[in-house]
């Protein structure tokens, strides 16, 4: 039963009962001072304020949550912290008046906040020049361009090359370390630059978050080579969920729902697995030698493979297919031939221009003429735009993701590339001729 809006209590008048009434009214919110749009690292999330009723006002959240890190005063209505995660929010707002007791929500307010950072991974250390030293380095996506430099944020004492890093609910980022034996995953806190490691299990490769706000990492059964995927919560409670699939998943993505997609590193068969029933399924046979990832049209898309269930070959033609969840796919020629163009290394994100979807690729050249980094739409037929003539230093030969600021950021062998508005640039090259390899976006 809803509270009433106004409610009477008797009151003493002079030295006799006073019969009358003293109606309360209950306060009205107002939630247009609330910040709907940021970024991570901001400090302020503007306030809930309220008017009317009879006393001072008490502030929360009455369903939903605010973006982690940020908190609301329950006396003033600010909302502050620092922002350190990226996602939608959706958070109801409640004013209680403190001499009524009467309380009004808001309608539902709708935050949504982006990274303002780029992550990449190394196989030395540019600015150490330490060939061993494994570290993720960030660009500051607000930086001035006349100051943007990357920063080594001490991720991993030694390492190699990883498939893929990704960030949780929370902004941290799940990325590698390299023990003795074997790879072992690494979570970095960027809030409290802390690392915490699980070296329960060798490290597959993949990592996303899901739609669940629980990030699913991919990893082998020691000594039995099949995969493996654990699922930590918010709070980094794990759960393991075991199959008999050959190889580790490699490279995974959500589709946003249920889903999770992975190739295997066994044999590049395309898996999912269901986070709602915790159940694994084969995908048909389909195989991804390359990237995968779920496209605004529904589409799974994936570089490097030719025909049912088989790889490209070193030397042939790039291929970007599509498959459909029912089992359908469609090959798309469109990277001209040279030797090892577009082969097991081509990349794929999901990537959204001016409101329209489509797929990122970066593709792998060897040094020898092709369209290594192109655009795709997937709202009507496939087309090629802002290809990159490849060259030995600029070919995204590893991973591809789309910033806050619209850029598609491809990592390269010597360099990261970006492409805004349809020019490609090379300014964000670190020291050194290192390899860059997997890249995400995060606080």
């Amino acid at each position: 039963m809803p509270l009433p809006t106004t409610f009477a209590a008797d009151s003493v008048r002079g030295k006799g009962l006073f019969n009358g009434k003293i109606t309360y009214t209950a306060p009205t919110i107002n939630t247009s001072g609330v910040i709907t749009s940021m970024t991570t690292g901001a400090t302020s999330g503007g306030n809930v304020s309220a008017s009317g009723g009879s006393g001072s006002y008490s502030y929360s959240v009455y369903s939903g949550s605010l973006p982690y890190n940020l908190t609301l005063n329950t006396s003033t209505g600010y909302i502050t912290g620092t922002l350190q995660a990226g996602g939608t929010f959706n958070v109801v707002f409640n004013v209680t008046d403190t001499v009524s007791g009467l309380s009004t929500q808001s309608g539902t307010v709708t935050i949504t906040t982006t990274y303002n950072h780029v992550y990449v991974t190394s196989s030395s250390n540019p600015l150490s020049g330490t060939s061993s030293d494994l570290s993720v380095f960030s660009l500051d996506l607000g930086a001035p361009a006349s100051s943007k430099t990357w920063t080594d944020n001490t991720f991993g004492p030694s390492g190699t090359s990883i498939t893929q890093i990704c960030t949780d609910y929370y902004g941290r980022i799940f990325g590698p370390q390299v023990t003795g034996d074997g790879l072992h995953l690494n979570i970095w806190d960027n809030g409290s630059a802390s690392v915490i490691t699980n070296s329960t299990y060798t490290l597959a490769g993949g990592c996303v978050l899901g739609s669940d706000n629980n990030t699913y990492v991919g990893y082998l059964v020691p000594g039995a080579a099949t995969a493996v995927i654990i699922k930590f919560t918010p709070s980094l409670t794990q759960t393991v969920y075991t199959s008999s699939i050959a190889g580790g998943p490699r490279v995974m993505c959500s589709n946003g729902g249920s889903k999770i997609y992975f190739s295997s590193s066994s044999n590049s068969i395309i898996y999912s697995f269901d986070i709602s029933t915790n159940t694994f399924a084969s995908l048909a046979g389909f195989a991804a030698s390359g990237g995968l990832c779920y496209g605004g049209d529904g589409n799974l898309y994936t570089a490097g493979i030719t025909t049912f269930g088989t790889r490209t070959s070193r030397g042939s033609n790039g291929i970007l297919s599509k498959i459909t969840l029912s089992g359908t796919l469609t090959n798309y020629t469109v990277f001209p031939g040279g030797t090892g163009s577009f082969s097991n290394a081509g990349t794929v994100c999901a990537a959204t221009l001016s409101g329209t979807s489509f797929i990122a690729v970066g593709g792998y050249a060897d040094g020898y003429g092709c369209s290594a980094f192109s655009l795709f739409n997937t709202s009507s037929s496939i087309s090629i735009i802002y290809p990159i003539t490849a060259n030995s230093a600029s070919y995204p030969v590893n991973g591809v993701c789309q910033s806050s600021d619209g850029s598609i950021y491809g990592a390269a062998n010597y360099i990261v590339a970006r492409l805004n508005s349809g020019t490609i640039t090379n300014s964000y090259q670190p020291y050194g001729n290192n390899s860059w390899y997997a890249i995400t976006t995060g606080p």
